[in-house]
């Protein structure tokens, strides 16, 4: 799908007051001067309209502070990790409360063992929360709790338990809590189903965040973890389960892409390798046909922990992971059963400073390096690249947007602005800027 946008700014912030000598938090959206074309009006679910986080036409406002290029600004209780998605004149986002409810029967996260980033296990109850607010002053429409209960276990302190982005089709709203549960709304806010899929857990407990996919009545759910991991299609006018596979892979964090090619609807999944560093057995990229859960066709040569989202664009699908080493797989989906052989490793690119899944306009795959801090690799046929340096020493957790002359890392809740010369090899800093200021930011 190409839809025209002309301008769309999101800003999510955390902000900490002080009532009645408590901490509370609050989750800010700021939009800025947003003007829809009538073809593109919304962004249904997570990365847009083009499931690429861009939108080829827009022209936000590239300045804003908190004064300027503001239009509305309103609290939101509680917290969340996700995209806000927007469909005509309504915004839906998830959000999580800790109501410091306290189960007295488990553990004091004081009194818990010593977890990797010192994460622990909560023992106090959260409110899961759907709010839909009026996309022209922020007014608040309506507000459901989905449910309530304690997590099972922690996340990461740059994650949370509302992490997984909503998605709609105009009709129906889709809120995906992972293991606290999957809620379908109309868009006035009346439950339409709910189904518990079950508890996973995540290596580390940092936490799930997936996000649903939707395509016409088929909603695609896809659950990586360090037990059984599944993907799963429900029917999305009543949740039942249409048909589910395990998979044999561990953690992992990307949302799939579902795209038609020749008559058929392909799943495009990456999976991390079954054993965490064991490079005798490779992650993969795998197609399902979204009718039955066949697998298309698959090709090897991802490494752990698959975050970033694999992108199709002119045929190719482009699938990065960036843990125990680093590759990219560029692969025609087109092919049939195992396309391993047909696209080797074609190159060794020293030292990018993180995985990323965006391919610039020109056709090329974009990577930091601190020999060459800018550079293209061209990508003239489909191939599969691969770094086998050091982890990435600043965070795994990256997606990046690639707009025009501007590349955007997003991290750690924060966002980093890369701008390169024309001859695109040259590297300037730009300012720090709260994650995550744009849902799309396009340079003028």
């Amino acid at each position: 799908m190409n839809h025209e946008v002309k301008k769309t700014t999101v800003s999510i912030r955390v902000k900490e007051t002080k009532i009645n000598s408590k901490l509370v938090k609050y989750l800010t959206i700021s939009f800025l001067l947003i003007h829809f074309a009538l073809k593109a009006e919304n962004w249904s679910h997570w990365r847009g309209p083009n499931a690429n986080g861009v939108v080829p036409s827009a022209k936000p406002p590239t300045h804003w502070s908190e004064k300027n290029n503001i239009r509305w600004k309103v609290p939101i209780d509680g917290a969340g990790a996700s995209t806000p998605i927007i469909w005509k004149d309504r915004i839906f986002l998830l959000s999580v409360i800790n109501t410091g409810n306290v189960d007295p029967s488990l553990p004091r996260p004081e009194d818990q063992p010593k977890r990797v980033f010192d994460i622990t296990h909560p023992n106090t109850e959260f409110k899961f929360l759907v709010i839909c607010l009026d996309r022209k002053n922020g007014e608040e429409l309506w507000k459901r709790v989905a449910t309530r209960l304690i997590p099972h276990e922690g996340t990461h302190r740059d994650n949370n338990y509302a992490s997984a982005s909503p998605t709609t089709d105009g009709k129906l709203l889709y809120c995906w809590f992972g293991s606290a549960g999957l809620f379908c709304y109309d868009l006035e806010g009346n439950k339409i189903w709910e189904r518990n899929l079950g508890e996973v857990k995540i290596g580390a407990s940092l936490g799930e965040g997936c996000s649903p996919v939707l395509y016409k009545d088929k909603l695609v759910i896809l659950r990586d973890n360090r037990g059984q991991s599944t993907i799963q299609v429900l029917n999305a006018k009543n949740g039942e389960t249409i048909w589910k596979k395990n998979r044999n892979t561990r953690n992992g964090w990307a949302t799939p892409a579902v795209v038609e090619h020749d008559e058929k609807v392909q799943v495009i999944t990456t999976a991390s390798r079954p054993e965490a560093g064991n490079r005798q057995t490779p992650g993969k990229v795998i197609s399902y046909d979204l009718e039955n859960g066949k697998v298309v066709w698959e090709c090897s040569g991802l490494t752990d922990n698959a975050i970033p989202c694999p992108i199709v664009e002119n045929g190719v699908a482009y699938c990065m992971t960036g843990y125990q080493g680093f590759s990219l797989v560029a692969v025609p989906i087109s092919g049939k059963g195992d396309q391993s052989q047909e696209y080797p490793v074609e190159e060794r690119i020293g030292h990018p400073l993180c995985p990323f899944s965006r391919t610039c306009t020109m056709g090329c795959f974009i990577s930091p390096s601190p020999t060459r801090p800018f550079f293209p690799v061209s990508m003239p046929k489909p191939a599969r690249f691969s770094w086998s340096e050091p982890d990435c020493p600043v965070c795994q957790m990256s997606t990046l947007l690639w707009l025009e002359q501007e590349i955007i890392f997003m991290w750690s809740g924060a966002m980093e602005r890369r701008r390169c010369s024309k001859e695109r090899e040259s590297l300037t800093w730009l300012p720090r800027i709260p994650w995550p200021t744009a849902l799309t930011h396009h340079l003028q």
